[in-house]
């Protein structure tokens, strides 16, 4: 069988081919290193291949920290996620995301990423949420915004229900009975007066 290979030379060029395609992918995705991207931590099961961002949960009490899950899909894959950051300044948020999401193969790849948020004021948020690809070579294009959102962060002390404690329910419970002892007995005393 070696001999078959050896004596065609077709099979040297087709070889030769693909090494020099086998070559210039990794040369071309080597200096990226699929390794630097942060793994994703959370589901791409049903995203479209539109940006978004969503808070989780919806509407966060103040001072409790919650999370914004960004997803997004593009008509190549890998999709892989270098960074992502935020910044908080008065009632708006910037969320940043360094992708690498230009170069792959001709497949759809999709992504999902949940950026942890510190508890917030009451109020509400402008969410602004910026993409940077990168380049192919060694930098990221300039942000470009690909989704905006408003959050509405509740006041805590607005959200608590007032409860009783468990000696005060004691207290009521033994009113409502004695009131309806007191009750039975006045009906009893009325059937045998009249």
């Amino acid at each position: 069988m070696k001999s078959w290979i050896r004596s065609r030379p077709a099979n040297r060029g087709l070889r030769y081919c693909l090494m020099v395609i086998a070559s210039v992918l990794c040369g071309t995705l080597a200096p990226l290193g699929f390794s630097q991207t942060i793994p994703q931590n959370c589901s791409t099961f049903n995203i479209g291949i539109v940006d978004d961002i969503r808070a989780l949960p919806p509407s966060p009490s103040a001072g409790q920290g919650f999370l914004f899950e960004l997803t997004g899909g593009r008509p190549i894959s890998p999709v892989g996620i270098f960074s992502v950051s935020q910044t908080v300044s008065g009632n708006t948020i910037a969320v940043d995301a360094k992708l690498f999401d230009l170069m792959g193969f001709a497949v759809g790849g999709t992504y999902c990423y949940r950026l942890s948020m510190p508890g917030l004021a009451p109020g509400s948020y402008a969410v602004s949420y910026f993409v940077e690809s990168f380049d192919g070579s060694s930098s990221f294009l300039p942000p470009r915004l690909v989704a905006t959102t408003t959050l509405v962060i509740a006041d805590a002390s607005a959200s608590v229900i007032p409860t009783l404690t468990v000696p005060s329910l004691l207290l009521v419970s033994a009113l409502i009975a004695l009131m309806g002892f007191l009750l039975f007995r006045r009906r009893q005393q009325q059937r045998t007066g009249s």
